[in-house]
């Protein structure tokens, strides 16, 4: 026993009153996504009574508010806190239970208004609350639109409630028969003998005064190739070209602006809304066959791939057709440039006629006429019948096929979701795995920086280490330099103190020459004395040679110059000396035996003198020596720290590999186990839309039954 359909009088009415969800996108989502949870739970109440077109209609504003959610910026930045308010499984339990509610609703609505057919001619149609009568051609526009069938069929190509759906979209099926029926009856076409009689009558227009009707607009997304070989030139068109691959699912206007290689063409397709028609064409469009692309059946197809001329000029027609003004026509060239050629050639660019065929080509006959006898009038008549019964016979077969696909696009939908949400999962691994390689990227960044300061640390110790040693080396130097310098400087001083003396020894000598012996005994003292005046002197700069040390650092080069022009001084005095000291040989001969006894004892000093820079020259030998032993040492131990550290180095490369390969092993058990996952997932998937497509036949065969 049907239950009575009291809500709504047909399908479209009921699919009216679902109504177009509000959802404030910048207000509170979780609001909406409980408005949303309560929808479902009332609407599964309504399905358990029995309230069958109020539960489609709760199920329909669910899936559209659900809809609406997953558009908004809010989810898309944070989808789990949201998906686990209103998760997937409810909008599946959703989309099944409105599809199942959908068939039984529709073969209600059916078995109604067959009901109400035979009391239409005595009954008003108003009267026992059915569908009015204009209420069915209206179901039917569709349906002659695309293919011409007296009979309405009993089920449509797909559910009412069906959902052609782009990816990652669903779109409800109100609106995607709205947009189906609009786009297919505002689609025209025109022959190329209407063309030519449009644009001549914009030159005729023209011609007698009226310059401000605008001319036809001629958009050719053929082959570039061809349309540079030839196309339509005429005064009153403006021909442009359109790559066809620039034509896709998804194209804007903009993007067709961009294409366009040359700038009149480009302002003539900005200014395409000040032409009063647009003929879309190609080298052989057919309006039937773009018709037939924009079929619910074939919507999503199109969405998908858009590789056919067919489908390019669907793609383009609609883009044109939502957005063009009122007082400008969108229409298709039916036959193109090569039916336009075979008509009008000296309208193309070349004005080459096309090779026209032969009688022995032509393949068909039916438009030579034959006289009729009644034998041919009762064979047309049994012919006609049986083209009839072959094409009601063909009808249904191209529903049953109709419902097929139907059933397969939904598989493909579900299938197609399952994807998208294994795609998300496996960019979401993806992008924490590139997460932790940033991770160990930057943390080996940070262990070679270390690794750089503590070798530059290194180098530069082992190079103030060696500017030590240099430095040493040359406080050294200098220290015997100028130790060196001190003795000679002493030895000088030392020789001016004896040229003194002898010259004072002298002047006695010359004006005390009667005390002669008393000033040979005081000379003799005073040699004495000298001798230990300079013992005590030596110890004193024996004495005075260690705290010179320090000071002479510090006074290298004064004491250097100094001692140069004291040289050059001592060198000038020693050789005025040596010219008196010979003025004096000659002319005093008794002294000549005192400066043997000075020279002895000048003897003997340099002696001591040489004796003690022997000395010196071995102990510089030993420090040498030493300074020698110092350094080597330091390089042993230099080289013996770069192994350490080739070593430790070493060892490091050894750890980060061995925890690579460990990495490496579990990043591949992981993807293993997900793989073996995502298989699992696919194959329960796979189960369920075979059982539900098992459900739907065993369902569709009970409705025909």
């Amino acid at each position: 026993m049907p239950h009575s359909t009291s809500l709504a009088p047909s399908m479209s009415k009921l699919n009216e009153m679902v109504g177009e969800p509000k959802v404030d996108r910048n207000g509170d989502l979780q609001l909406f996504c409980k408005s949303a949870s309560k929808l479902h739970a009332k609407a599964g109440d309504c399905s358990k009574r029995g309230e069958d077109e109020y539960a489609y209609v709760y199920f329909m504003r669910f899936i559209g508010i659900v809809q609406e959610i997953r558009k908004c910026r809010k989810y898309k930045a944070n989808p789990a806190v949201f998906d686990a308010l209103v998760s997937n499984k409810m909008l599946i339990s959703s989309l099944d239970e409105a599809e199942r509610l959908s068939g039984i609703l529709k073969a209600r609505y059916e078995e109604q208004e067959k009901a109400s057919q035979p009391s239409l001619p005595t009954q008003p149609p108003a009267s026992d609350g059915k569908a009015p009568p204009s209420f069915k051609p209206k179901d039917k526009e569709p349906e002659n639109g695309s293919t011409p069938s007296p009979k309405k069929p009993s089920s449509p190509s797909r559910p009412a409630t069906g959902f052609d759906v782009p990816p990652l979209t669903i779109i409800p099926a109100s609106k995607l028969a709205t947009k189906t029926s609009s786009s297919v009856a505002a689609l025209a076409s025109v022959g190329s003998c209407d063309m030519f009689r449009l644009l001549k009558g914009n030159v005729s227009s023209s011609s007698s005064g009226d310059l401000s009707s605008p001319k036809v607009l001629i958009v050719d997304i053929g082959s570039a190739d061809e349309f540079r070989n030839n196309h339509i030139q005429h005064d009153s068109a403006v021909c442009i070209h359109v790559e066809p691959g620039v034509i896709h699912a998804g194209v804007t206007t903009g993007n067709i602006l961009v294409s366009f290689s040359s700038e009149q063409w480009a302002t003539t397709w900005s200014d395409r809304h000040s032409f009063s028609d647009i003929l879309l064409m190609d080298t052989s469009s057919s309006v039937e066959a773009v018709r037939s692309m924009n079929k619910p059946s074939t919507l999503s197809s199109l969405a998908a791939s858009a590789s056919g001329p067919a489908q390019k000029m669907a793609i383009l027609y609609n883009l044109l057709a939502k957005e063009s003004a009122r007082d400008c026509k969108i229409s298709i060239l039916d036959g193109g440039f090569a039916e336009w050629q075979l008509h009008y050639p000296t309208c193309c660019a070349l004005g080459n006629q096309p090779r026209v065929p032969k009688v022995s080509e032509v393949q068909s006959f039916s438009l030579v006429d034959f006289p009729e006898f009644p034998e041919d009038i009762q064979r047309a008549k049994e012919e006609a019948e049986r083209r009839a019964l072959a094409k009601k016979q063909e009808e249904e077969r191209v529903q049953r096929e109709a419902d097929l696909r139907h059933q397969q696009e939904q598989a493909r939908l579900l299938e197609l979701q399952q994807q998208q949400e294994l795609q998300r999962q496996r960019e979401e691994w993806e992008r924490h795995q590139e997460h932790l390689r940033q991770q160990e990227y930057l943390r080996q960044q940070e262990l070679q920086r270390q690794e750089e300061e503590q070798r530059v640390q290194r180098e530069n110790e082992a190079r103030q280490q060696q500017e030590q040693a240099q430095l040493l080396e040359f406080h050294r130097q200098q220290e015997w330099e100028q130790q060196q310098a001190f003795q000679r400087q002493e030895e000088e001083r030392l020789r001016v103190e004896a040229e003194m003396h002898q010259q004072q020894e002298q002047a006695r000598l010359l004006e005390l020459q009667r005390q002669q012996q008393e000033w040979e005994q005081q000379q003799e003292f005073q040699r004495q004395q000298e001798l230990q005046r300079q013992d005590e002197e030596r110890r004193l700069q024996e004495n005075q040679f260690q705290q010179q040390q320090e000071q002479a650092r510090l006074q290298e080069f004064k004491r250097r110059q100094e001692w140069e022009q004291q040289q050059e001084y001592q060198r000038q005095q020693e050789i005025q000396r040596r010219e008196e000291e010979e003025d004096r040989l000659r002319r005093e001969a008794a002294a000549h035996r005192q400066l043997e006894e000075t020279m002895q004892l000048e003897s003997q000093r340099q002696q001591e003198f040489l004796q003690q820079q022997e000395r010196q020259h071995q102990e510089e030998d030993r420090l040498r020596r030493e300074a020698e032993v110092c350094r080597q040492q330091e390089e042993a131990q230099q080289l013996e720290l770069q192994r350490q550290q080739e070593r430790q180095r070493q060892e490091e490369e050894d750890r980060l590999r061995r925890e690579a390969e460990m990495r490496r092993q579990q990043e591949e058990e992981d993807r293993l186990r997900r793989e073996a996952d995502v298989r699992r997932q696919q194959e329960e998937a796979r189960q369920l839309e075979l059982q539900r497509q098992h459900e739907y036949q065993q369902q569709q065969e009970r409705q025909r039954q």
